[in-house]
């Protein structure tokens, strides 16, 4: 890895500033040459705009302090370039940093000053907003349509930092619970790669890392496995809803019913379908369907999931694949 001598920081001013000054002191005490420069955001355009600049500027690093939103920004900002980034994880999830074996601000401080810059895979979306026109957005950890995409916008509705404060990464299978019991089954129509399928949907989730939320709904993903790992519900009654929950807080999914939770990934033998090693997925709802990546409600259905091959470079903990 090239010396990194000057970062960016991309900071979510929602987060903790002191905690954000504790790594800068960190990093200080043991290269007090670094320059670091702090960009505050407050939302994923700003974010976007802010990592354009940044990597356009000359920066050697782009650090994303917050979360997965945050680094959604950051990852569209900088994608097409060479410029590396890195999480320095203040948000609840942080699933992206977890797979970079990224789990603490001191975690943080040794990738920087000894870790390896990989070059790993992104999704794009292309969704639709509210007034129907085509977007697009790419993604580095998750994607998905449906009910967690129905639970985000919950969520941020209730606004509820301190209840996600106490419960942590319980607070997923909480509103898990709540928007499995509002949501319905959706007939939609599915192309995996060159595969067609019927499904009377719930929810589809896309991903490039393990975890969600702390829960392994794709195990075998990785961020540079040249593939899209995916997960839905589909054909699921309330009863066999609160079920599948259980199941997600007791990280049993893999007993889950094929046919009602199908796991596509390098394995035809995870899913009813025998669909395996996927790079597009489009789905098209006879209703729309609410979309998020990283967590962040972007817009609805019909929607175009497609891999972009080694398109991010990005920075992990030594000895972190």
């Amino acid at each position: 890895m090239n010396e990194i001598d000057r970062i960016a920081i991309i900071f979510n001013q929602f987060k903790s500033r002191k905690r954000l000054q504790r790594y800068v002191e960190a990093v200080h005490a043991q290269k007090p040459g670094m320059i670091i420069d702090i960009f505050p955001t407050e939302n994923l355009a700003d974010g976007r705009n802010q990592a354009q600049k940044a990597a356009n500027s000359g920066y050697a690093l782009i650090v994303s302090a917050g979360g997965d939103g945050t680094l959604l920004g950051v990852v569209n900002g900088v994608l097409g370039t060479d410029t590396p980034v890195t999480p320095l994880p203040f948000g609840n999830g942080n699933d992206t940093a977890k797979a970079l074996g990224i789990l603490s601000l001191d975690d943080a401080v040794n990738a920087l000053l000894h870790g390896t810059v990989r070059q790993v895979d992104a999704g794009r979306c292309t969704y639709h907003d509210e007034t129907g026109a085509a977007q697009q957005m790419c993604f580095c950890s998750t994607a998905g349509l449906g009910l967690f995409a129905d639970m985000f916008l919950l969520e941020r509705r209730l606004s509820m930092p301190v209840v996600k404060k106490i419960l942590g990464d319980m607070i997923w299978p909480v509103f898990t619970l709540v928007a499995l019991l509002r949501s319905r089954n959706i007939d939609t129509q599915l192309s995996f790669d060159s595969h067609a399928c019927h499904a009377r949907l719930r929810l589809l989730e896309v991903s490039k890392v393990k975890q969600a939320g702390g829960w392994p709904f794709t195990p075998q993903a990785r961020l540079d496995n040249g593939m899209l790992d995916a997960w839905m519900v589909h054909r699921i009654n309330r009863l066999q809803a609160i079920g599948l929950t259980l199941r997600i807080v007791l990280n049993d999914l893999g007993l889950a019913s094929p046919g009602r939770y199908d796991y596509f990934s390098s394995q035809p033998h995870t899913n009813s379908f025998g669909f395996h090693h996927t790079t597009s997925i489009e789905v098209s709802p006879e209703q729309p369907l609410a979309l998020h990546a990283h967590g962040e409600p972007l817009g609805y259905s019909p929607a175009l999931f497609e891999l972009v091959p080694k398109s991010l470079n990005i920075l992990s903990c030594p000895g972190e694949d």
